[in-house]
């Protein structure tokens, strides 16, 4: 089951826009057989910083994500 930490530090003025296509990421990315998890987490006492975790069943699952419209947005 391989699993993503992926550590992102966002100019602060591009946050929200940042945070709002992440989120819709995410909504997209649950619906994935595949993926086991999937959150955005928004560091609170730096409101640019985030950790997206997801979780795949498979590898293959993992390369298949990145080949979603969600993935590429």
């Amino acid at each position: 089951m391989p699993i993503v930490h992926a550590f992102i530090h966002v100019k602060p003025e591009c946050t929200e826009a940042f945070k709002a296509a992440s989120l819709a990421n995410a909504r997209a990315s649950i619906l994935e057989p595949g993926v086991a998890r999937f959150n955005v987490l928004q560091q609170a006492d730096a409101s640019h910083r985030f950790v997206l975790v997801e979780v795949y069943r498979t590898p293959a699952d993992q390369v298949a994500h990145r080949a979603t419209p969600h993935y590429a947005t």
